[in-house]
């Protein structure tokens, strides 16, 4: 495999039924950015489903294209922001930890929602996409 990283399991439910404006409240994030509304970020509608994520360190840094080609050697597909809310409502220390993206979900403006925080807050926040992520982040990813 290409990765030098690590690759980490969590299970998690997720509700596709549920508005966006549910599922960042479930989260209980300190701070929200203000451009993650349902007219940027339409969620898929769905019957709630039991998801194994996966959460992919790959300790260098690296390009989306590169990223993109590992995670389909790894077989998993990128998170969308649906199944990071679920994640962050589920694990609320993962984000404490390191930022946590799902290269997934892009809006129009080409920005990715991700999660970080400190011991103190968590947050819930957009990141543009550069083509370039540093090797602290922990990519969301889906078992295929």
């Amino acid at each position: 495999m290409a990765t030098r990283g690590a690759i980490e399991l969590y299970t998690v439910m997720i509700d596709y039924g549920q508005p966006l404006a549910q599922l960042i409240a479930a989260g209980d994030y300190d701070h929200v950015n203000r451009h993650i509304t349902e007219a940027s970020w339409p969620v898929q509608r769905g019957d709630p489903a039991l998801r194994e994520l996966t959460l992919v360190h790959l300790s260098a840094v690296t390009s989306t294209d590169n990223l993109l080609h590992t995670l389909d050697e790894l077989e998993v597909r990128s998170g969308e922001i649906e199944e990071l809310l679920a994640f962050g409502a589920a694990y609320p220390q993962a984000q404490r930890q390191s930022p946590i993206v799902a290269v997934g979900a892009l809006d129009p403006y080409h920005r990715r929602p991700f999660l970080w925080g400190s011991p103190r807050v968590r947050h819930l926040d957009l990141r543009f996409d550069e083509k370039i992520w540093s090797g602290n982040i922990r990519f969301l990813t889906v078992r295929r």
